[in-house]
């Protein structure tokens, strides 16, 4: 196994710190906006489910294409 220089791991680890950091942001806004705008309403439970997963879903696309 080659020696990687500690430089170069150092870049790495911090690199793909900030892109996991990216992608739970991502995460988060995206489930608490889903959560204020389907709670001002009054849906059905299956309405807001759909949403809901349907929403998480776009999100995790969203999260996918990020990555390198």
């Amino acid at each position: 196994m080659p020696v990687e220089e500690p430089g170069s791991l150092l870049i790495a680890t911090v690199a793909f710190s900030a892109l996991v950091a990216t992608v739970v942001l991502i995460h988060h806004k995206v489930l608490v906006r889903l959560s204020s705008v389907l709670g001002k309403r009054g849906n059905h439970h299956h309405f807001r489910l759909i949403v809901t997963v349907l929403g998480v879903l776009a999100a995790h696309a969203l999260e996918v294409w990020i990555l390198p």
